[in-house]
């Protein structure tokens, strides 16, 4: 649900991996340039029963809200496992210490896309004003990254969004359960107005650019 710029980024990634992807928003212009794009759309209140029927939510694979109204992420995300019994269930937040927190959404059985909580509605601007790219690096360690360490930290928050990743020749959205290991292609969101800390960035955290 969301079908701003970075809803329709990601949509867009899954679509080219082979996933059919479904977007719900009640914006008429932001469904417009949803079809444009060549990405299924439903414009509706994705809170109704309705729309969640005419999404076929019981035959999908998952679900990620992603809109700029953490509750409304969070009662969307109830509404879809208790209708289509999906577990797997992404919750978009913008932090973690008031609202929606990283335990409410843990006892849903839901997670958090792009790692940890982000300020989605400042990527949705930086896209419009092309003040991004879309990169591809390769984690370049033999050792697993501890689960319990959340990989792209606070220092990332403006600089880099993980999207997705390659696991097994399945692409998948990055969330802060997501376990990166040695070779896993990671396709990032850059904030290229910072392209210099980017790279330091990851130079320093042993990944290395694919595309």
């Amino acid at each position: 649900m969301g079908a701003h710029n970075i809803g329709r980024l990601l949509a867009k990634h899954l679509q080219e991996a082979g996933e059919e992807v479904i977007c719900i928003d009640s914006n008429p212009q932001r469904c417009s340039l949803a079809e444009n794009e060549g990405i299924k759309i439903i414009n509706g209140n994705g809170l109704e029963e309705k729309i969640l029927l005419r999404a076929e939510i019981d035959t999908r694979k998952g679900s990620i809200a992603l809109t700029d109204n953490e509750e409304v992420n969070y009662l969307f995300t109830k509404n879809v496992k208790d209708i289509g019994k999906i577990s797997n269930l992404l919750i978009g937040i913008k932090q973690d210490k008031e609202g929606i927190t990283e335990e409410m959404i843990e006892e849903i059985g839901a997670r958090i896309p792009f790692s940890f909580p982000r300020d989605l509605e400042q990527w949705n601007i930086w896209i419009s004003h092309n003040k991004t790219k879309v990169l591809q690096y390769t984690y370049n360690l033999t050792d697993k990254i501890p689960k319990e360490d959340k990989y792209f930290g606070d220092d990332t928050k403006r600089l880099l969004l993980p999207l997705t990743c390659n696991q097994n020749d399945t692409i998948i959205p990055i969330d802060n359960k997501t376990e990166i290991s040695n070779g896993c292609m990671v396709l990032f969101l850059i904030n290229s107005n910072r392209i210099d800390e980017v790279n330091e960035w990851f130079g320093n955290n042993n990944w290395i650019s694919t595309k």
